[in-house]
């Protein structure tokens, strides 16, 4: 469990960010609203074209992270999490607001490990969303399509 909450911590700290996973309602009384959210897949499904969209290392603003903080600044994060204990999984979405450094900017790329997202939404409406192909130190990038008109998303 401690691992968990490192990992968790690890994201939040780095901005490599968030993501948020399942929610799953719970009368558990163990388990208790937090404010964090992760939960270790047992397999994860991925598109192995994704990585052709993501920059080469040499490309990218930080070498570090999938993140493109040159194209898209996050302004606001706001997790919304339960902690089952027994589970020792944290699940729960996160609300992100962001701003695009540029009109043309169409997607946002988020630094993810270990996590399931079960769905991407802005305004109620499902975004087309990957993760890529896992990468021993970076995780999995997760890359959501963004409409013109939005400027805030929920992962769940």
């Amino acid at each position: 469990m401690i691992k968990r909450i490192v990992l968790l911590s690890f994201l939040v700290v780095s901005l490599s960010f968030l993501s948020a996973c399942q929610t799953e309602g719970t009368s558990d009384p163990s388990a208790q609203t937090s404010t964090a959210s992760v939960e270790t897949p047992e397999s994860t499904e991925t598109d192995t074209t994704i990585s052709d969209e993501l920059p080469d290392e040499a490309d990218r603003f930080d070498p570090h992270s999938f993140s493109q903080p040159d194209q898209i600044v996050i302004r606001h994060f706001e997790l919304d999490l339960v902690t089952d204990f027994d589970r020792q999984v944290l699940d729960g979405t996160v609300l992100i607001q962001f701003e695009r450094l540029s009109d043309t900017v169409d997607r946002l790329i988020l630094d993810t490990r270990d996590l399931t997202i079960s769905e991407v939404t802005a305004n109620g409406t499902a975004l087309t969303h990957q993760l890529s192909e896992v990468d021993a130190v970076l995780g999995q990038a997760l890359i959501i399509d963004l409409p013109a008109d939005v400027s805030e998303l929920r992962i769940r």
